[in-house]
């Protein structure tokens, strides 16, 4: 189970994209840690919407 919901990660993600605040600003709204944030944002930034969907093998 993850810690952060996708609607979390999406949103911080989208302000920060969008230019809404700095990385610091971002994470303090979004109560998440720093460089947790812009991991996400790389990863975002690598692989687009599919960046965050759970791969089920079966």
């Amino acid at each position: 189970m993850t810690k952060y919901s996708l609607e979390v990660k999406l949103n911080a993600i989208q302000d920060y994209l969008d230019g809404v605040e700095s990385y610091e600003g971002i994470a303090k709204k979004h109560q998440v840690n720093l460089t947790l944030l812009k991991q996400w944002v790389n990863k975002y930034k690598r692989h687009g919407d599919e960046a965050f969907q759970i791969a089920y093998e079966g």
